[in-house]
């Protein structure tokens, strides 16, 4: 059982052998600023798991690695962070599977009771946002979205937000406030099952549990 950010960061070190030095370091240090232990507790044993935007898919796996998934596909626009992801050690009793694909690209179909957006949508243009989670409405089949970003307020939290971001890729990001997000849930038939901050640092979260 998880409890701390430590934990979780144990599992993650082991379980990518073979990426360079940064690439370890940025999977090392990513759950003392991203509440991925609390996550985790979102997740019903035995999921089938979609997650959009899935970078190095560090949840994915994480789920995978604590026996909490039967099968996952992650899906990214980075074939970079994707490769790094394929090349991942998991447990065998998980399927999991991750695909690289274009902003424009369909995601895929089937049923899965649990869909996982982490900090995607702060990466989106803003134009596009609410498109994102209108798609992201069509392809939950009566199942649980688990959505994560960050908070435009503190304001000086959202600072330091957008600075990571600057420096770790050179993007301006995009952060909208979690009672837009909300409202655009619900505007999508979603009933919201839970709501809350989840602040690590000087990074603000927000935590959406949504069901359809």
């Amino acid at each position: 059982m998880v409890e701390t950010p430590a934990d979780i960061s144990k599992i993650l070190v082991n379980a990518y052998p073979d990426c360079s030095f940064l690439s370890k370091l940025l999977i090392r240090f990513r759950p003392y600023i991203c509440p991925f232990h609390e996550l985790v507790k979102r997740v019903e044993k035995g999921s089938s798991v979609l997650e959009i935007g899935c970078g190095t898919g560090i949840m994915t796996i994480l789920l995978a690695h604590l026996g909490k998934i039967k099968s996952g596909i992650g899906i990214d626009v980075s074939q970079k962070s994707i490769s790094i992801a394929q090349k991942a050690i998991y447990p065998s009793s998980s399927k999991i599977v991750f695909k690289g694909i274009s902003e424009n690209e369909s995601w895929p179909g089937g049923r899965f009771n649990t869909i996982i957006s982490i900090d995607v949508l702060h990466h989106i243009q803003k134009e596009k946002q609410r498109v994102f989670i209108k798609k992201l409405s069509q392809t939950c089949n009566g199942g649980r979205v688990i959505f994560k970003d960050v908070s435009p307020k503190p304001f000086w939290k959202a600072i330091a937000s957008k600075m990571h971001d600057f420096l770790l890729s050179g993007e301006h990001i995009c952060i909208r406030s979690e009672r837009e997000v909300l409202q655009w849930l619900k505007e999508e038939g979603f009933f919201i099952k839970e709501f809350q901050r989840l602040d690590m640092l000087w990074y603000s979260h927000y935590l959406i549990v949504a069901e359809k």
